[in-house]
């Protein structure tokens, strides 16, 4: 009897192994030893493959670019250790192990990241192992969990940039002196404490030299921040606040999650106050998950709605409107016959049924997707479904 073709795939992280055999077995061989069935390996999806200490991560569940095209990315979870990426030029950046400060003893990545001409912000989250860390200096108590920003050294991300009052580089009780260093010294800011298995992410951050803002979700504000001192300047009110983008040094762009037969939005503010100045009321069929305010005044707005492209609006000052759009209607989805699923010029990929997350300026544009998880089109039914499909939390 001959035995099917099989085909079997891994996955570890974003490389895919595909491994395709087929073998068949001969009347009054069965007590035989097997044969070895014939194999071949190739690995995509991964421009590095690990080599030297190189990788893609995962995922990728924020970004950000600076005026060079150096790129700074954030990711709650990578398998191999590294939740901050950065990038530039196709190589892979940065000085030392920095990945060991974001991954192990209770301290994981985020859904958030900033930087500004001297430090990188970025969100993490930090859990106890079941109450096993102990120490209120870095680790929260038992049963709950941290959403915080950690402030590093844009000159060596590795390296923390402390400040009064910042978690972290405590010993855990029990667990040895070795356990001090394996956390950056007072250099985490706990924004959200929460029960353990709470969703209280942070959603987006924008820096200035001064300034850190900071979307908060979880208690429907954006948060002020000084970026040197670290204490905080303001609390804006924003019912269900997303991604957030400067225009300028004067506003700043907020993507506002509809609810119920509400429409998403997004809106302005100016950054002296948070008066609400100017809003984008979109189409129910657009659901905006990421944006960026151009050097040419115009808001790029990423749609993960069936159009599956970059809408670009103009007249941010006065009256916003739609300008034009960028990228073939429908993503990589658009067309007919052999075409669907082909990539190439404007037909955006999408990252495992997401869209880009995040959008950066630059001479191009940067973006960058999830790898994991899949957001329906059309509105969800649920706030959570709804924050599923907009956050990927």
């Amino acid at each position: 009897m001959r035995s099917p073709s099989m085909l079997a795939t891994v996955m570890t992280g974003l490389p895919l192994l595909f491994l395709s055999a087929s073998a068949g077995t001969a009347p009054g061989e069965a007590d035989s030893a097997p044969p070895l069935l014939p194999y071949r390996t190739s690995w995509v999806g991964n421009t590095y493959g690990g080599k030297a200490g190189k990788w893609v991560p995962q995922d990728f569940d924020a970004l950000f670019v600076t005026p060079d095209g150096t790129c700074y990315t954030n990711t709650h979870w990578d398998e191999n250790g590294r939740e901050i990426g950065i990038f530039k030029d196709g190589r892979v950046l940065g000085k030392g192990p920095y990945q060991q400060f974001t991954h192990g003893w209770g301290y994981n990545g985020g859904n958030a990241i900033a930087a500004n001409e001297k430090y990188v912000f970025l969100e993490q989250s930090v859990g106890n192992e079941g109450g096993g860390l102990v120490n209120p200096t870095t680790w929260p108590e038992k049963g709950k969990t941290w959403f915080g920003i950690s402030r590093r050294l844009r000159s060596d991300v590795s390296r923390g940039a402390p400040f009064p009052g910042g978690k972290g580089g405590g010993a855990a009780q029990g667990r040895g002196a070795g356990s001090a260093t394996s956390t950056l010294k007072s250099s985490l800011l706990v924004v959200n404490e929460v029960p353990e298995g709470t969703a209280a992410s942070l959603r987006g951050m924008a820096a200035t030299k001064e300034r850190l803002y900071v979307s908060n979700p979880y208690r429907n504000e954006i948060l002020v921040y000084d970026a040197e001192r670290m204490v905080r300047k303001g609390a804006w009110k924003v019912n269900r606040p997303g991604r957030i983008a400067l225009e300028g040094t004067d506003r700043l762009w907020v993507i506002q999650a509809g609810e119920g037969n509400a429409p998403h939005r997004a809106v302005s503010l100016g950054t002296d106050g948070g008066k609400r100045l100017q809003e984008i009321v979109f189409p129910r069929a657009v659901e905006p998950t990421a944006l960026w305010a151009d050097r040419k005044g115009r808001l790029w707005v990423a749609d993960n709605g069936p159009d599956q492209n970059l809408k670009i609006y103009s007249h941010l000052r006065t009256k916003p409107r739609l300008d034009r759009t960028f990228g073939a209607k429908g993503g990589v989805f658009a067309g007919e016959g052999m075409r669907i699923g082909r990539t190439g010029p404007r037909r955006r990929r999408r990252g495992n049924g997401r869209p880009p997350r995040v959008l950066q300026p630059g001479r191009n544009a940067e973006m960058a997707a999830p790898g994991t998880g899949v957001c329906r089109h059309g509105r969800s039914r649920s706030r959570n479904e709804r924050e599923q499909c907009l956050h990927g939390t």
